[in-house]
């Protein structure tokens, strides 16, 4: 009945905070991301995916975008849905991962409570872009939570499960970059929860301990080559291209810190270093396996954003589930302090005190921080777009030639109009030339060489 009543609470928080990202249309990023594939046939982006080690962009976020694209065209809503049932299926397995670690179904909860909603991770609830995000999530932390329990039989992964690992972990690296971190994350939680010196029989054999983490570090190797290539879309890119520096690494760490406690351009990274620093003295002092993991998936988890232009939470929502897990632990562990020679029903209802001062806290928190929400602005102006073409679209020969005169897309988005034309019309084919805004109007004699001349509200 608790576990029922708890998880009915949960969807209620998410859903009320988050929901109306169910409701918002395609970005930017969506027309970016959609335009790359348009081209190219499903099978063609399958190809990419088995090739996860090719230069390829994100190629699971790809076949999300062309299968959407096949079987709904310019209708956002099949995506949102499916972009939320990814979250859930996401918080669900950060439950998962939480309750194994901690052994405790509570702070498996509350480790869901704090990870489903926060004001930063805004563009993940309206924006189809953070797809990939989403999707890296679910098999980073699916791959993790197969190998734990593998482990925590007291059994090695055969074969087969090795495999299965491993394609868990493709499927990851094929969502995005972030999920190169997770063999060293595997190598860690083995080290800390099944030291090397420690073996249920005999001597522990290190090679065996650490085969897995191996593996998935030998698969990492070509995928990294692949994307540091030239032929990479990150080679042609200042945003990604790294720096490996200390103060960079710091200097992430505090932007995310005020991003994390809703401070702005508050934290320095010298007090970041302190920040984190202490946070893993407390750690380590607290001989706490959990917390020392939870740490240590943090701080290795934002390595690769920590080098290149500075990214948001939102960004980070893989390793954040550390944090959670981390701020859950603690949470049940005061409780039971307090309530250690409680009877059962002193405990239950602490537990549930527990559940309801969080949320309550956390509600207010957001909503006091609600005017960062994202502007949706965006998806108005492409919705509006949209509905005149609904409204007015002439027929074009295939490879035909548009002009726009004008469109309400500000710079730099001024392929916007163009990528949605093509789009509509499923013709990647099509010339369409849009005029800049200054820029005179054709006369009709060169009108005429196009098949539409289109001036959008």
């Amino acid at each position: 009945m608790v576990a029922s009543l708890a998880v009915l609470a949960l969807a209620a928080y998410f859903f009320g905070l988050a929901g109306i990202g169910l409701r918002q249309f395609f970005t930017h990023d969506d027309l970016a991301n959609l335009g790359r594939v348009q081209g190219d046939s499903i099978a063609t982006v399958l190809r990419w995916n088995l090739l996860y080690f090719s230069p390829s962009y994100r190629p699971l976020g790809a076949l999300f975008y062309r299968v959407f694209y096949e079987w709904f065209s310019l209708n956002p809503v099949p995506s949102r849905v499916f972009c939320f049932a990814m979250l859930a299926a996401d918080l669900w397995i950060g439950y998962a991962v939480a309750r194994n670690l901690t052994g405790s179904r509570e702070a498996g909860a509350l480790t869901v409570l704090l990870a489903s909603y926060h004001v930063y991770f805004t563009p993940m609830y309206y924006n189809t872009g953070l797809c990939y995000d989403i999707l890296c999530f679910f098999f980073y932390w699916a791959a993790f939570l197969y190998y734990i329990r593998i482990r925590e039989q007291r059994d090695w992964p055969r074969w087969w499960q090795m495999a299965a690992i491993s394609l868990l972990y493709i499927a990851a690296l094929d969502a995005k970059e972030m999920a190169v971190t997770l063999p060293l994350i595997v190598i860690l939680w083995e080290l800390l929860f099944h030291p090397l010196w420690l073996e249920w029989s005999g001597i522990a054999k290190p090679g065996r301990r650490l085969a897995t983490g191996a593996l998935l570090a030998i698969l990492t190797i070509p995928y990294v080559a692949g994307k540091l290539s030239g032929a990479s879309i990150f080679a042609s890119q200042a945003a990604y291209q790294p720096t490996v520096t200390a103060a960079n690494y710091w200097r992430e760490c505090a932007h995310l810190l005020d991003e994390t406690l809703y401070l702005i351009d508050t934290i320095r990274p010298r007090q970041a270093v302190f920040v984190c620093v202490s946070l893993g003295a407390i750690a380590w002092l607290s001989r706490s396996a959990v917390l020392r993991f939870s740490w240590l998936v943090v701080m290795a988890g934002i390595l690769p954003i920590a080098f290149i232009q500075p990214r948001g939470i939102v960004q980070a929502w893989v390793p954040a589930l550390g944090f959670a897990i981390a701020a859950a632990n603690v949470a049940v562990r005061v409780r039971e302090r307090i309530f250690r020679r409680s009877p059962s029903s002193a405990v239950i209802g602490s537990q549930i005190a527990l559940f309801a001062v969080l949320t309550i806290l956390l509600v207010q928190i957001h909503l006091r921080h609600g005017a960062r929400l994202m502007d949706t602005t965006e998806e108005d102006v492409t919705r509006s777009v949209v509905n005149q073409l609904r409204e007015h679209h002439p027929p074009l020969p295939k490879g035909g030639k548009v002009l726009v005169v004008s469109d309400p897309f500000p710079d730099p988005f001024t392929l916007a109009s163009s990528i949605l034309i093509c789009l509509y019309y499923h013709d990647p084919d099509l010339h369409v030339t849009r005029l800049n805004r200054g820029d005179p109007v054709p006369d009709p004699a060169r009108q005429r060489e196009y098949e539409w001349v289109v001036a959008f509200r």
